[in-house]
């Protein structure tokens, strides 16, 4: 027994990492510290609209949150919860960009132009992380197909050949959605909160470097972020 729940807590904590914890510390500060009074004061809850887009951030950024730390190798359904998870985030996160973009830009009433801008940024790089992340997960999905029906023909030279070239193809594809993913949990889901807190530590008239630099940040960590779950992969090759 002791074996076995010390084995568990090693896969649960192989995740979590320097990075994990600086990208988690910031997704809890800005959705259950920073968010709820300025919810509550703005009476955000009766605007449709805003509110939406805010469920759906909200549910993008758990995901986020969750996956990153339950990976697939992690629980006895991992695949399976980790999927399902997944598509749930993804579903949310086209919602919330779609009305942030309204909100930011299209309403008679909008923020801030430094935040528009930066949000819409978040938006964006939200946008492009899922559906490369999707595409690379969806690739490395029918490379496994095509692996598994080689391996049902039996051994030979060719297959040899053939099933090195898919493996290799395989990682390509995981370390893409791996990345991707990471991206969207430490850039597209981090930007915001990183914004608001460059905007109550620096003066108004440095809202746009804040910005600028809470941007740049994010990305310079978000690859070594990533590499450490890729190095994770490569060890159990």
């Amino acid at each position: 027994m002791s074996i076995v729940a010390s084995t568990t807590r090693h896969l649960y904590l192989k995740n979590v990492t320097f990075f994990w914890v600086g990208a988690t510390a910031l997704c809890i500060w800005f959705l259950f510290v920073h968010a709820p009074p300025f919810i509550v004061k703005r009476k955000i809850y009766k605007d449709v609209p805003l509110a939406a887009h805010l469920g759906g951030a909200y549910a993008i950024y758990l995901a986020c949150l969750f996956n990153s730390l339950f990976t697939p190798s992690t629980l006895k359904y991992g695949k399976e919860v980790h999927t399902a998870i997944g598509r749930i985030g993804m579903v949310s996160g086209l919602v919330s960009f779609a009305l942030g973009f309204y909100c930011a830009w299209l309403r008679p009433v909008t923020p801030p132009l430094s935040f528009s801008i930066g949000i819409t940024v978040g938006g964006v790089a939200q946008i492009v992380s899922q559906l490369v992340g999707w595409k690379a997960i969806w690739n490395y999905q029918r490379l496994s197909l095509e692996e598994r029906e080689l391996l049902s023909q039996g051994y030979n030279e060719q297959n040899s050949d053939k099933l090195a070239e898919l493996r290799v193809e395989k990682r390509k594809s995981l370390s893409t959605h791996i990345y991707n993913m990471i991206a969207l949990y430490t850039i597209a889901c981090g930007a915001p909160a990183l914004i608001r807190i460059a905007g109550m530590v620096l003066p108004e008239e440095m809202s746009v470097p804040g910005l600028v630099g809470s941007v740049i940040f994010l990305n310079l960590i978000a690859k070594p972020f990533g590499g450490s779950y890729v190095r994770n992969i490569k060890k159990t090759d």
